[in-house]
């Protein structure tokens, strides 16, 4: 997972394979922790299983997938961010999370040249907002909430400094 990475992605390897029954499109949930303790960190469907004689790798992605292959015809006339994202996720069969107002647009077209993920990077660069599948899988439209701030000092805790494009 990866804020500049469109689709989540996870790669498990088990063995042995003696009683596993694992197949494309199946429900991928992963937890990290120490015994009862564990936090979700992925949740997707397996997009591909590779079965071998002592060992299975199950390759599962986000379903901001549908989003990176999809391309749209649509135009928006006075609609809000929310409006457009909504509609796209909808279209997309997405399940959305939070999804900030951001700015009215007085005209907005989705052309097949790109693609709806495209579209919706754009957009949330217009907002100042990030965009991401939260651990659920759910897709977030938001501005980014800070829950713990650190301060620092150029030259004490910060020696260099580079700003790049997103």
């Amino acid at each position: 997972a990866d804020l500049e990475t469109p689709v989540n992605a996870c790669r498990i390897t088990l063995g042995p394979v003696e009683g596993l029954g694992f197949k494309a499109e199946d429900d991928v949930k992963v937890e990290l922790g120490y015994g009862d303790e564990l936090t979700l960190v992925f949740t997707g469907k397996a997009d591909s299983v590779d079965w071998g004689i002592d060992r299975v790798i199950v390759h599962g992605n986000g379903s901001l997938k549908a989003a990176v292959t999809a391309r749209m015809n649509l135009v928006y006339k006075d609609k809000k961010t929310v409006d457009i994202f909504s509609d796209m996720v909808s279209k997309l069969s997405l399940t959305k999370d939070k999804v900030d107002n951001g700015l009215t647009f007085s005209a907005y077209a989705l052309g097949e040249t790109e693609t709806a993920y495209d579209h919706m990077r754009f957009l949330a660069s217009q907002c100042g907002f990030d965009l991401y599948a939260n651990t659920e899988d759910k897709v977030v439209l938001a501005e980014y909430e800070a829950a713990e701030t650190h301060e620092f000092e150029y030259g004490m805790n910060i020696l260099s400094f580079t700003l790049g494009d997103l």
